[in-house]
């Protein structure tokens, strides 16, 4: 997990019936639909451990990108990281 004020990720235990293994949160403690779900594919199609290794490494860009202040900037840091698994 990261630290607080940042995007972090949560494992779930293997047994869990909505088969989410990791869940996502924003630098609000909101749950981030479409990263889960990227947590929940790449698990799916790759390993655990892969996914886990996907969402160590594009958080700190997103949380980077909040405390830069460009959220309104041209470049989309989410949408540029999913684009290389198109």
């Amino acid at each position: 997990m990261m630290a607080g004020g940042s995007y972090r990720f949560v494992p779930r235990p293997s047994g869990t019936s909505h088969q989410h293994p990791y869940l996502v949160f924003d630098h609000q403690d909101r749950l981030h639909f479409h990263l889960t779900i990227f947590g929940k594919e790449a698990v799916s199609q790759q390993s655990d451990s892969t996914a886990r290794t996907y969402l160590y490494a594009v958080l700190p860009f997103l949380s980077f990108d909040l405390i830069r202040g460009s959220s309104a900037g041209l470049v989309n840091p989410l949408a540029c990281f999913f684009s290389l698994f198109q």
